[in-house]
């Protein structure tokens, strides 16, 4: 990898490659998109180039495409802008496309993000909670915005299935899960339970340790 930098996405396709997206480096945002191969140890510098450079922004893999969300860009002399939208890019051909553009509220920094692998990207802001289609790209606020009691920054959202569709958000101060109402559908092993997208938001397990700008990720044994 020729660029270093921080605040760099990346996201794997659960085969073979690992994408490193964006980033900043010396005061000024990266459009690069690296590839990773796991198999040979080996980096593809420039593998492509991202219409928006950005950084702080989040990525997930789904079909061949990568959805990059939100984040930071700036340039050396220029000063740091919010990135509101959403580009797609295509590994097979390095094509890439904007395919959603915040509106309104929406246009505030993206704080976390997570992917159920399937069909919808949710994201948290300071004031809203939001998911998005990837097949009708429409912004839904169902779901209920947690309470902190002090706020939350460089938080950290994970998706996942633990007795039930669940999302965990992982803050500074607390740690909180969306528990996805079950409906009828006998324990919630089926995706339907997740389009009305009701459910609560419980604190479990208060850290130790405060932390911010975490990663974390979930893991299925």
């Amino acid at each position: 990898m020729e660029k270093g930098g921080s605040y760099i996405a990346c996201c794997y396709d659960r085969g073979r490659y690992i994408y490193i997206i964006g980033g900043i480096q010396n005061i000024e945002a990266l459009d690069r998109i690296d590839r990773f191969d796991i198999l040979t140890g080996m980096f593809k510098c420039d593998f492509a180039k991202l219409k928006c450079a950005r950084y702080h922004s989040f990525s997930f893999y789904k079909d061949g495409v990568i959805y990059i969300i939100g984040g930071t860009t700036k340039s050396s002399k220029g000063p740091c802008m919010g990135v509101d939208n959403i580009e797609a890019f295509n590994v097979e051909d390095r094509s890439s496309e904007i395919v959603y553009q915040f509106r309104d509220e929406e246009r505030e920094i993206v704080d976390g993000c997570c992917f159920d692998n399937r069909e919808y990207i949710y994201i948290i802001t300071k004031t809203y909670i939001y998911r998005i289609s990837i097949y009708e790209w429409k912004m839904d606020k169902t779901l209920v915005y947690p309470i902190f009691p002090k706020g939350g920054t460089g938080l950290s959202m994970v998706f996942g299935y633990n007795d039930g569709f669940k999302i965990w958000l992982i803050t500074d101060l607390l740690q909180y899960c969306y528990h996805f109402d079950k409906g009828d559908d006998c324990g919630g092993i089926k995706w339907d339970s997740l389009r009305t997208g009701k459910g609560e938001w419980k604190e479990f397990n208060r850290k130790i340790t405060k932390t911010n700008s975490h990663g974390a990720v979930g893991i299925l044994s």
